[in-house]
């Protein structure tokens, strides 16, 4: 996270803006031509429950007033103002009052100790609750669920005042205003509708039962009363009210269902995912990346693997855990598969090899340990690495020209992804491989018989193959590679896809590139030749730094080296053969989750075009980054340098995977499963 608090908000509304205005131009003149919300949302003023966020709605949705431990008396004159203006000018339909978990105006109330100032004289209604209930809440062992019990009467209490309002009370009898009463479960997300209300036991005719919120097909909650039926519950109250039991969803999804989702995604749809995949990975890289770390949503524990000596395949054990829940995927290859060379019969092997493309599966677990989802592993596997190299692929400024080595589902998903995102810009895909095998064929059919490629905007990008069958299969690599802004290394090779000096002479640093590496995965492979990551570690210049003299992560670059990000830490200095061969240290890397969540500060600080086409060919062909006059601009300095290197200097990327890109993306197609009805959906598994 940035320094300054203040200054990171700023950049990442600067942000936020933009990205609005270019979604829909009309989205901002709309708001400014007046509002009209559907909801106004009583809630309390704690930082985690910012209410149209977790309502999943748009700026415009909801009308606000938010105090500590949402509190509603009939004698704050500021609630009451609120309650007036929503329901009689702005003709809101419902009312929603919504406590959570974990309140700490909860907690409090049910100690004698004193808060102090007025805080204690706030908090009076609170403990006149808990004396009319001591019994109750006394019985209750376990402090979190006192408080939450506290937290329902307290919701409860309010509705009682909200009933009992005139201006209400007018609006439910002539327009059907709806009242409810609700509660945040902070440690899953879900909110529960409590059933007290127009449609609950302070309602007209009043059911007496409580009801979950329906969750529509945009992720916004839709009222529909008391009939309300369940679609995904999760929270359970402690209290002994009469509840109606939540009953979970297996969902099980094949190779083939999987492709059908993802082979069809919208960018809104692809942007949702990254975004959901950039929020776990800052998560993991700004917290614990140990299991032991109680303190930490994210549990990362390393994998382990077994060899199976009848087919000499590996099988990768993979299990993560945040607060989505815990994943755990189990994946099996062959140790040195390339989908590049399936066809071919040579071995060197004396063990029995049977060339295995990855298959598995990914089991899903609720924070409750409920099953919720059994997916296939392969073609999943693959986009979920591919999506986390789009994270900077994003961010490039130039991406005309792609060179890919390999054509196994790897290679497809970074380029499929990349085309999708920026293929409008695209103008030619170069696939490098061994020999043409019917991986080539099947790669070349899949993307020029590809119906969304019109839509998409790449209907003129061309595709070749080079294989190593060819005469001049050494020059046409070389030409392809100086011309390539980016470059894919998508095969579990065991030597470099190229020769040394190609990149790293004179005329191969003219041009700044974004190599990917997520082809090997061990200690004796490597993709990227030693000289890349040697020069790309060269130290030396003012390539920016704290101020003090200190140089860190990719402060410490020089001018003409580059940087190298990685998605794991521990993973890569422990299975990224190019890394461990060119002896590179932890304080030499930065990881992916350090810089994804840092590009709308960098960006809004540098003011360098924010990858667009539109951005100036100034110095595009070789990136100069300049002096800093003093200590003091230092700082500002390197996020500016950074910012330039992402969008036009030498990146590499080093990928070896890790579980939580598994259940990150893994839950989110389960969510889009049943959005679009794909799959098969077991009830109270």
């Amino acid at each position: 996270m940035a320094e300054n608090q203040f200054l990171y908000a700023l950049s990442s509304n600067n942000a936020w803006a933009g990205y609005k205005a270019h979604q829909n131009p009309q989205f901002f003149p709309k708001l400014a031509s007046g509002q009209s919300p559907q909801i106004l949302w009583l809630g309390c003023s704690d930082s985690r429950c910012p209410e149209t966020t977790i309502l999943g709605l748009q700026p415009g949705d909801v009308f606000v007033h938010r105090n500590i431990a949402n509190i509603i008396s009939p004698t704050d004159i500021n609630t009451s103002a609120v309650i007036e203006y929503a329901v009689a000018h702005l003709k809101v339909k419902h009312i929603v009052l919504c406590g959570h978990t974990a309140c700490g105006g909860a907690a409090a109330s049910l100690s004698d100790s004193r808060i102090g100032g007025v805080l204690d004289i706030w908090l009076t209604p609170l403990k006149a609750i808990r004396y009319d209930h001591l019994d109750e809440l006394n019985a209750i062992k376990d402090d979190k669920q006192r408080a939450t019990r506290i937290a329902e009467l307290n919701v409860e209490a309010g509705v009682k005042v909200l009933m009992a309002n005139f201006t209400v009370q007018e609006a439910i009898k002539e327009r059907g205003l709806e009242v409810h009463g609700c509660l945040f479960d902070i440690a899953c997300g879900r909110i529960k509708d409590l059933g007290f209300g127009t449609k609950g036991r302070h309602g007209f005719g009043a059911g007496g039962e409580a009801d979950d919120v329906v969750r529509g097909k945009h992720a916004q909650l839709v009222f529909r009363g008391g009939n309300a039926s369940m679609t995904n519950p999760n929270f359970q109250s402690p209290t002994s009210t009469k509840k109606k039991v939540a009953k979970m969803t297996l969902t099980v999804l094949t190779d083939a269902q999987i492709k059908s989702i993802l082979e069809n995604l919208t960018l809104s749809e692809l942007q949702s995912a990254l975004d959901a995949l950039r929020s776990a990975l800052h998560e993991y890289s700004t917290g614990s990346q140990h299991a032991s770390s109680s303190s930490e949503s994210i549990h990362q524990p390393e994998r382990t693997s077994v060899n199976s000596p009848a087919t000499g395949a590996t099988t990768l054990f993979m299990p993560s855990s945040s607060s989505l829940g815990t994943g755990v995927k189990v994946i099996t290859l062959s140790s040195s598969y390339d989908a590049a060379s399936a066809s071919s019969s040579s071995s060197s092997s004396s063990t029995p090899q049977t060339n295995i493309k990855p298959t598995g599966g990914i089991t899903l677990f609720s924070p409750y340990g409920t099953p919720i989802g059994f997916l296939h592993a392969s073609t999943l596997t693959a986009f979920r690495t591919a999506l986390a190299s789009l994270c900077l692929v994003a961010r490039r400024t130039k991406v005309t020209a792609l060179t890919v080595f390999g054509t196994g589902e790897q290679a497809y998903w970074h380029v499929r992804l990349t085309l999708l995102l920026r293929g409008k810009t695209i103008k030619r895909v170069q696939f490098v491989n061994r020999q043409f095998s019917d991986s080539c064929r099947d790669i070349m059919r899949r993307f020029l018989g590809c119906t969304q490629k019109d839509r998409e905007g790449w209907e003129e990008t061309r595709f070749e193959v080079l294989t190593r069958g060819h005469l001049e299969y050494e020059r046409l690599l070389e030409k392809e590679l100086l011309e390539s802004d980016v470059i894919f290394c998508c095969t579990p090779s065991k030597e470099a896809l190229w020769k040394e000096g190609l990149l790293t002479s004179r005329e191969g640093r003219r041009r700044g590139r974004l190599i990917v590496a997520i082809g090997s995965w061990t200690r004796e492979m490597r993709e990227i030749p030693g000289d890349v990551i040697r020069q790309a570690l060269k130290k030396g210049g003012d390539g920016g730094g704290d101020g003090h003299g200190h140089r860190h992560h990719w402060h410490k670059h020089a001018v003409e080296g580059g940087v190298v990000v990685v998605d794991t830490l521990d993973g890569a200095l422990k299975e990224a053969g190019e890394l461990i061969e060119a002896g590179v240290g932890a304080e030499e890397l930065v990881e992916l989750g350090e810089l994804v969540m840092l590009r709308e500060i960098i960006l809004a600080e540098s003011e360098v075009g924010g990858g667009g086409e539109e951005e100036s060919d100034e110095d595009e062909e070789t990136v100069e980054l300049g002096k800093s006059s003093s200590k003091a601009s230092k700082r500002k300095a390197g996020n500016k340098h950074l910012a330039k290197w992402l969008q036009k200097g030498n990146v590499i990327y080093k990928s070896v995977g890790l579980g939580l890109m598994d259940l990150t993306v893994g839950m989110h197609v389960v969510k889009l499963a049943k959005e679009k009805g794909v799959g098969s959906h077991i009830e109270g598994f």
